[in-house]
């Protein structure tokens, strides 16, 4: 299967950082399954391109192939893989402060994502991905009910990174609001978690929370 080797060394490229070499291969294996009309292969190559522009922070070519992509898996009904595209596709709209589209993919991503929420984490990441677009909308109440619904979920399957990155959020909302009791129950949470990771993860999970609560949690 040259496409699939073509892909495989693609993926080496990326993970190196090659990006431009990475795209080279994944065009040569575009041209194959187009040959072959293969729409499969055709729905993951594009992913795979939108990626490797998203990582070279060219965004108009990375939702470019992302939206293609996204056609493709709608063709052909395969609903995992178009919910994990379209998930990409909300995080760079995310990005891009386009956050009512954003909003938008990730609730198309649900319905897939749930089906599976005890050995993937991508149901409670769209939640918590949401919360942050609440956010950045200003929408504080909601955004802390995502960031409380995530942080559960993610507890539960003990992805305790990702469980802190929500928990810290929601602290964060809890102290602009004066929410004195909650923001101490919710540190007294990080805190535990933060004992747990080495120095750079707990230099980036500072950076989450107010400097009140960081200064409770050195203590």
């Amino acid at each position: 299967d040259v496409a699939g080797v073509l892909i495989n060394c693609a993926n080496v490229y990326k993970n190196a950082g090659k990006y431009d070499k990475a795209i080279v291969n994944l065009n040569k294996a575009l041209a194959i399954f187009k040959a072959e009309k293969y729409p499969r292969g055709i729905a993951i190559v594009y992913g795979d391109l939108s990626a490797n522009y998203y990582y070279q922070l060219k965004n108009a070519q990375a939702v470019n192939y992302a939206i293609k992509s996204i056609a493709y898996f709608e063709k052909i009904n395969d609903s995992k893989l178009l919910a994990i595209q379209r998930f990409r596709l909300a995080n760079m709209y995310a990005k891009l402060k386009n956050l009512q589209f954003a909003l938008k993919l990730y609730q198309q991503c649900l319905p897939e994502f749930a089906k599976d929420k005890i050995n993937s984490p991508n149901y409670y990441l769209a939640l918590l991905n949401m919360g942050d677009c609440y956010f950045e909308l200003k929408k504080h109440d909601m955004a802390a009910q995502y960031y409380q619904d995530a942080a559960a979920g993610l507890k539960s399957i003990n992805y305790t990174e990702f469980y802190t990155l929500a928990s810290g959020r929601l602290g964060k909302i809890y102290s602009e609001k004066k929410k004195y009791a909650k923001t101490s129950e919710t540190t007294e949470l990080i805190k535990q978690k933060m004992k747990q990771m080495v120095q750079p993860d707990f230099i980036y999970y500072c950076t989450l929370v107010s400097p009140k609560t960081i200064r409770k949690i050195v203590k």
